[in-house]
């Protein structure tokens, strides 16, 4: 399966864009080649006096091209022409082509692959804030966070609250990204090693999904944790809104190991509708409940917005405007009291019973994986962009020693951006409540 994000996703940048955006701010350029090369030289027009006419400055210079070949992505500019933006390198073979991106590294400068460790380095220190939600029922004050693994202590577990909100689906405004080793969104699984799933903004609340078809059935879905058991014979009312151009492919699922309900489809007219379902639970049903977004039939994209369900035959008209944010929240305490450890499962344990139709959000410290691509799977991070490009300058400046050809520059470069990165640093690692259409109100239970 492919997780993939655009340029421009919200909160989302590849370890490309990062690179490049740390690149350009320490002294180097990104520019795309203007003349298709003949094998040994690469020429881009934005590159023309970049060296006010000196050659002599622009050779020795490190070209990379990302997207080819590992044999083909590095070359050394053996000569420069600054009046002509042009390059002469070691052959390339197959060559690289007009429009191609070329990431220029000054001679002597950290390299590409220094500045894929270095941004490394930075998220393997650094911690971001995310949120599970586990929807509470009746009979138990005891709930476990089974798909929480990077929580290893109490300690990990920055607040524990109680919210009114009877959404039995956590993540249902796709906020979170990453599960503390790669880049999944967090609560959902996509289906189809072919199909993507990317956060976009939304037309209404903060994010929203695009679902993408290509060539077989496209599904993302989430396992509801509440026992079986508990939801017999019980109505599940689905609400979402969901954007399409292609018709006859979209609609939503809420299904029980005996029965599925289905949304209407989408008309695929381009316009934002409301779709909804209503599922009553087979009391011969043994596997858990499951709500899917589908892309069927014929490859396209469709953005899905506030996937929400409840138990009862009707979602509140304030959960399908606003989301679970809108409902009141209480604060239970000190986390060390409330959180336990049951081999590697964090448990909470509740002062007194909640009922159902409530949710219990529990906001951890996660760290940031590692990426390995430059895009895609393994590729992406929700680290903000900034603190990842400061924090990438600051450590390749940690590793210029004195006397180096260009210590004086990394030096004023570090100076610089290790204080935007700590800023960064200590205003990520704060606690936030999203945007809400009203204050939330915290108080004890």
């Amino acid at each position: 399966m492919t997780y993939s994000y655009g340029p421009n996703t919200p909160g989302l940048t590849t370890r490309a864009e990062i690179r490049q955006e740390a690149l350009r701010r320490a002294g180097g350029f990104v520019e795309d080649l203007t003349s298709d090369p003949d094998g040994t030289s690469a020429i881009s027009d934005a590159m023309r006096y970049r060296f006010n006419g000196d050659d002599a400055a622009g050779r020795g210079m490190v070209l990379y091209e990302p997207t080819s070949t590992a044999a083909n992505q590095v070359r050394v500019a053996n000569t420069w022409d600054d009046s002509a933006g042009d390059a002469t390198i070691d052959s390339v073979s197959p060559e690289w082509s007009t429009g191609d991106t070329v990431e220029y590294y000054r001679r002597d400068d950290p390299g590409p692959f220094q500045f894929n460790e270095a941004l490394n380095r930075v998220l393997s220190e650094s911690n971001r804030i995310t949120e599970s939600v586990i929807p509470t029922y009746e009979g138990t004050r005891e709930y476990g966070l089974l798909n929480a693994p990077w929580i290893e202590t109490a300690e990990d577990v920055l607040s524990v609250m109680l919210r009114d909100s009877p959404n039995i689906l956590g993540n249902s405004g796709f906020e979170f990204w990453g599960r503390g080793s790669d880049s999944q969104l967090q609560s959902w699984e996509l289906s189809n090693s072919a199909g993507t799933v990317t956060r976009i903004d939304g037309p209404y609340q903060r994010f929203a999904a695009r679902l993408t078809r290509a060539g077989t059935d496209t599904i993302l879905t989430q396992t509801v944790p509440i026992p079986i058991i508990q939801l017999y014979g019980e109505q599940i009312s689905l609400f979402a809104r969901v954007q399409t151009s292609v018709s006859s492919q979209v609609r939503l699922r809420v299904r029980d190991s005996t029965d599925s309900t289905f949304t209407g489809i989408h008309d695929g007219g381009g316009d934002w509708d409301e779709l909804t379902a209503t599922h009553t639970v087979n009391a011969d049903a043994v596997g858990p409940l499951l709500i899917d977004a589908l892309v069927l039939l014929s490859d396209g994209a469709a953005d899905f917005e506030n996937v929400v369900a409840v138990v009862g035959s009707e979602v509140p008209d304030w959960l399908k405007k606003y989301g679970d944010q809108h409902a009141e929240t209480r604060w239970l305490g000190s986390p060390t009291r409330l959180v336990q450890m049951r081999g590697t499962n964090p448990v909470v344990t509740l002062p007194e019973f909640p009922g159902k139709n409530r949710q219990i959000v529990v906001q951890s410290l996660q760290p940031y994986f590692e990426l390995t691509a430059d895009s895609g799977t393994g590729g992406v991070t929700d680290m903000p962009f900034e603190m990842a490009v400061a924090g990438v300058i600051t450590k390749l400046a940690e590793q210029v020693s004195v006397g180096h050809p260009n210590s004086a520059r990394w030096n004023a470069l570090g100076s610089y951006w290790s204080r935007e990165y700590n800023r960064w640093k200590r205003r990520n690692a704060t606690p936030r409540q999203n945007p809400t259409p009203r204050q939330q109100v915290v108080r004890s239970l």
